[in-house]
């Protein structure tokens, strides 16, 4: 794996954390 693309990997794990994060807070603020 080459650095760019352990770039864009890490750039989409925190994307995919972020949107679960955002999808977690929109269940909860529905309660």
């Amino acid at each position: 794996m080459t650095g760019y693309e352990l770039k864009l990997w890490r750039r989409g794990m925190n994307w995919t954390q972020e949107r679960a994060r955002r999808r977690i807070w929109d269940i909860v603020g529905y309660i």
